[in-house]
C-alpha cells in the first residue's frame, strides 16, 4: 500500500490527517442531511393531517357547508331561463350528488 500511495505522490505521513479532515466534513454534511429529512417529513405530516381534517369536515358537514354558502337543504335554487336554468340545473345535480 505505502508503495502504490508513493507512486501517486502521497506522502505517508500526509494521509492521517488529510483522512481525519475528511471524516470531520463528513459528520458535518451528515447531520446537515438528516436535519433536511426530518424537517421535510415534518412538513409532509402537517400536510397530511390538514388534508385529513378538512376532509372529514367537508364530508360530514357538507350539507350544512352547502346551505352557508346559499344552497338552502343542499339543494341550489334555480334562477333565469334558458341556458343560465340548463346550467343551474346541472349546478343542482353536482350538489345533490355530493
Amino acid at each position: 500500500m505505502e508503495k502504490w500511495l508513493s507512486s501517486l505522490g502521497i506522502e505517508q505521513g500526509s494521509v492521517k490527517p488529510e483522512l481525519q479532515k475528511a471524516v470531520s466534513e463528513s459528520g458535518s454534511t451528515l447531520i446537515d442531511g438528516i436535519s433536511h429529512a426530518i424537517s421535510g417529513l415534518a412538513e409532509l405530516a402537517t400536510f397530511l393531517t390538514l388534508s385529513a381534517f378538512t376532509t372529514f369536515f367537508y364530508l360530514k358537514d357538507g350539507p350544512s357547508i352547502r346551505a352557508w354558502v346559499g344552497a338552502p337543504n343542499g339543494r341550489a335554487r334555480i334562477r333565469g331561463s334558458g341556458r343560465h336554468r340548463r346550467h343551474a340545473g346541472i349546478a343542482a345535480r353536482l350538489l345533490r350528488e355530493v
